[in-house]
């Protein structure tokens, strides 16, 4: 752990600042340096710790929850931010994001900047918003995108080659995507949502808590995670044609052709559970079958 400042004022805001060393291209002496230099203000009490291990970032943000930190920090990626959320999801902590991933999609979604100062600068004014999460089978929050089928795979083979190193992330993820096109297939899948019950062949379902996965690739052009509702997304299997038109309105942040979409506060996803995974903000997170409930205005977001 490394103290921004020694010797705050009494009265200072307690931070923590999580640092992931994995997360993008940045370097960690660098970056440690600027946090301490950006947060030693007394008004500011701030611990930095860089993470050693899965699980570490939740274990930290817990601890600080429940010693009543006023934020905890991620600098890091999507990924650290979904653990962090399992422990400040309902507490008063609030979540503040140092956009430092390969994807950024919940920054971005919320109009983070994905300069490090910039963001900064967005925790220092200390602007807070309720937003909404989703709960997984009544066990683990997402709070950007939990998705089923094409982007679920793509995610658990990134995740297979998470081998090939820290500055790969980005090389992972397209890796994953164009080993996908050549070898996943559509899986038939029973929703239910709204009272309402589809059963078909589905190439990727998407409930978006926010707009996009990342990169700018926007899945949900309307999403609105402070709106009490979470965003549908279903796309049938496709010909070559709409396939590839399809990528280029991805990150257009146009509608997607054929697809379907709606909004819900529930939903139950059902299908060959061996064989069709989901993912969590990027995450493999399981097989199903997929319960989501909407959690409202569960988690407080420091942001522009």
């Amino acid at each position: 752990m490394r103290k921004a400042k020694k010797g705050a004022a009494r009265n200072a805001r307690r931070i923590r600042i999580l640092v992931n060393p994995k997360s993008g291209f940045h370097s960690v002496t660098r970056t440690l340096r600027t946090l301490e230099e950006l947060f030693a203000a007394p008004d500011w009490a701030a611990d930095i710790h860089p993470l050693k291990s899965q699980g570490h970032a939740r274990l930290l943000a817990a601890e600080a929850a429940g010693k009543g930190y006023w934020s905890v920090i991620v600098a890091g990626g999507d990924g650290t931010i979904n653990e962090v959320v399992q422990a400040l999801a309902g507490t008063r902590t609030r979540l503040g994001v140092l956009p430092l991933g390969t994807g950024n999609g919940l920054a971005r979604g919320l109009g983070i900047p994905l300069d490090l100062r910039k963001a900064s600068r967005i925790i220092l004014q200390g602007r807070e918003r309720r937003v909404d999460l989703g709960l997984i089978n009544g066990r683990r929050y997402f709070i950007n995108i939990c998705g089923v089928g094409f982007d679920a795979w793509i995610a658990q083979t990134a995740n297979r080659l998470r081998g090939l190193g820290k500055v790969s992330g980005l090389f992972r993820y397209l890796v994953a995507g164009l080993l996908s096109v050549f070898r996943y297939r559509p899986r038939r899948l029973r929703v239910a949502f709204g009272g309402r019950r589809v059963e078909g062949e589905i190439l990727l379902l998407a409930v978006s808590n926010t707009t996009q996965y990342g990169l700018n690739a926007v899945i949900a052009p309307g999403a609105d995670p402070g709106d009490r509702e979470l965003d549908l997304v279903m796309v049938p299997p496709l010909g070559p044609r709409a396939f590839v038109s399809n990528f280029f309105r991805l990150f257009q942040g146009r509608p997607l052709e054929k697809a379907s979409y709606g909004r819900l506060t529930e939903i139950e996803i059902q299908g060959p559970p061996s064989d069709v995974f989901f993912h969590a903000d990027g995450e493999p997170a399981g097989r199903l079958p997929l319960s989501i409930r909407l959690s409202p205005r569960s988690l407080r977001v420091l942001v522009p």
